[in-house]
């Protein structure tokens, strides 16, 4: 099939975290569908999702890996491409040559540009203007893109209702778990491996990367109150970088509080790995400011793990009732509430079977690619967005 006619599949955007992790799912399970043919991928060189792509015999472009090459690649994308044809980018903008030119599908995932009324990089400090800056062109490439994908219908309503942007050219595709997370995932030597990185403790796990939007150094102080209404023992595990600025400081906030004994972190892990670190775990926690949507939630119902997440409409639209809610920023509370799931072997209960039944709701691997081209055929349908419409849409002014 001629490369002008395929389906492309951006995937440069991509490089850890959960977006590595779904982009990974999303290409096995495009390897076991009947659509192989119909796609072409482009990836970063050396990257996982290449190995992958070979892995399913995926016909795609490996771009080097520095700035200057994917900005290069980007730039004159419209040499490999015809107008028209259409892109697919998972997570991120639009490659910069495809706007105006392509038929872009972007999956929307910057929650915090649709939450103007949350300062978002506000914990950055120094770095914050650098990040507000970034927005500003993150803001530009996903408006100028033609059909947008979001995980959660709260960010869909946000999207139409407080930036304008036009509701038949948007589309809701749930998250759906990992095909690499499952307890038939756990690998025995892997899982026997974490363990003797951990304490014997009820272990609350953190599974992200270092970044100050997940509120990591909050969860000193609770633990410091934890000590003080759990009888049981605990501790807190981190998947951190070492060497991270960040990570720094949460060490420091479990030493300053006198928690040390509490921290564990275990360092960054492979997508492979996510289902027998989580089997060693007793809960899962996730206390961002905010998300489109976490792994986390879906990682943890799968695996039958309780799940605490901050309260907020964006969590509690994702999770109602399985997930227990909390406050990082209110210590006492918080601390009580997750020493009483340490001591309740019924809340924790309670919460994995809400967490079956809500995952339930959620699409298969399966069926969200089926819905994922689903959505694509219907951009395909609609063509470009007409400049008179991408002009309605507009942000909001960012809180300070």
């Amino acid at each position: 099939m001629d490369i002008r006619s395929r389906t492309v599949l951006n995937f440069l955007p991509i490089r850890t975290g959960g977006g590595l992790q779904n982009s990974m799912s999303l290409l096995k399970t495009l390897g076991s569908s009947d659509q192989t043919q119909r796609c072409l991928g482009v990836v970063c060189k050396g990257s996982p999702l290449e190995q992958a792509c070979r892995d399913i015999s995926l016909d795609h472009i490996a771009v080097a890996g520095s700035r200057y090459a994917r900005f290069r690649f980007e730039l004159t994308c419209r040499h490999r491409f015809h107008r028209g044809q259409l892109c697919f980018t998972l997570f991120g903008p639009a490659m910069l040559g495809a706007t105006h030119h392509m038929i872009n599908v972007n999956g929307c995932a910057y929650s915090n540009l649709l939450y103007p009324e949350i300062p978002f990089w506000a914990p950055a400090g120094k770095r914050r203007p650098l990040h507000e800056a970034i927005d500003i062109f993150r803001r530009r490439q996903t408006q100028a893109a033609d059909y947008w994908i979001f995980e959660t219908e709260v960010l869909r309503k946000r999207a139409i209702e407080l930036c304008r942007f036009p509701a038949e050219r948007t589309g809701v595709v749930r998250m759906a778990v990992s095909q690499l997370v499952s307890r038939d995932r756990v690998v025995p030597d892997v899982q026997a491996t974490f363990e003797e990185q951990m304490p014997k403790a009820f272990r609350f796990l953190h599974l992200c990367g270092a970044h100050p939007n997940k509120r990591l150094r909050e969860m000193a102080a609770i633990a410091r109150h934890m000590k003080a209404v759990c009888a049981d023992d605990f501790s807190v595990v981190f998947t951190l970088p070492a060497h991270a600025p960040y990570t720094q400081m949460v060490r420091n906030a479990f030493e300053e509080q006198g928690v040390a004994d509490c921290y564990c972190n275990i360092g960054p892990i492979k997508p492979d790995d996510v289902a027998s670190l989580i089997s060693c775990c007793n809960a899962m926690c996730t206390f961002s400011v905010l998300e489109s949507f976490s792994n986390n939630f879906i990682e943890a119902w799968r695996m039958k793990v309780p799940l605490v997440v901050t309260d907020a409409d964006w969590a509690r639209g994702a999770c109602n009732d399985a997930a227990l809610y909390i406050n990082p920023l209110d210590p006492v509370g918080a601390a009580e509430s997750m020493s009483e799931l340490a001591r309740e072997p019924s809340l924790s209960q309670a919460l994995v079977s809400n967490g079956e039944a809500q995952l339930k709701r959620h699409p298969t691997a399966e069926s969200k690619l089926e819905l994922y081209f689903g959505e694509m055929d219907k951009a395909l349908e609609l063509g470009p967005c007409p400049k008179h419409v991408r002009l309605q849409i507009c942000w909001p002014r960012v809180s300070g």
